[in-house]
């Protein structure tokens, strides 16, 4: 039961997945970064990593956008046949499954459906109860609406396709550097014209020159 992460996501370049080392299993969650199911979901994913870091590590994925369809559709397409026709008709947020070694992605579910594996799982009440008591009790809707986005221990980047604010910031400096050098370019323009009156200016003399020709004539 679980999953490799061989595959790279189809919708973003921060959502590849390495593949699981032997002996771990990796949970992953996905869904819309404004969510407190989806939130209470990550939590109890990073405290089960905490409990038994030696044996479990996560991976997310947060993006309003790219969840669904795209997201959604492309993990969707790693699982077994069965459980693809299992999970056909899930469409909400989150979206949780488990990874082990050299095995395809074994879906769990939406955040109610990872309370009960987690319940069925751990069952040490003294050493487990941080994890138990965030599976046994409702996501708060106001304190619980954003989700962590620091990325889980198998990722370095958080699995996204928002760009990131260097990104932005970086993107923003360049479309201003662009429309100031696009707005200097009308003004070189209007010189040319300028240009153009100094020149017929000169021309204008010429007449004159030609008109003074025939009077040295009569003076001679």
């Amino acid at each position: 039961m679980g999953g490799s992460a061989s595959k790279t996501s189809k919708t973003s370049k921060t959502a590849a997945r390495t593949p699981v080392a032997d002996g771990v299993t990796r949970i992953c969650v996905s869904g819309w970064p404004m969510s407190h199911h989806t939130s209470r979901a990550a939590k109890i994913a990073r405290k089960i990593v905490s409990t038994y870091p030696e044996k479990y590590e996560s991976w997310f994925y947060f993006d309003l956008k790219g969840f669904r369809p795209g997201f959604l559709a492309s993990i969707k397409s790693e699982l077994s046949d069965e459980q693809q026709k299992d999970f056909e008709s899930h469409k909400t947020s989150p979206f949780c499954w488990i990874e082990t070694y050299n095995s395809k992605p074994f879906a769990i579910g939406g955040r109610d459906k990872l309370c009960e594996w987690a319940i069925e799982t751990f069952k040490d009440e003294k050493k487990d109860d941080g994890i138990l008591s965030l599976c046994k009790s409702e996501p708060s809707l106001l304190s619980e609406a954003f989700v962590d986005k620091t990325p889980g221990t198998a990722q370095t980047e958080l699995g996204t396709d928002e760009k990131d604010p260097e990104t932005i910031k970086t993107e923003q400096v360049t479309s201003k550097t662009e429309a100031e050098t696009d707005e200097k370019e009308p003004a070189t323009a209007e010189s040319e014209p300028e240009t153009s009156e100094t020149e017929s200016g000169t021309d204008g003399k010429e007449p004159a020159t030609a008109e003074s020709e025939p009077g040295s004539s009569k003076t001679e």
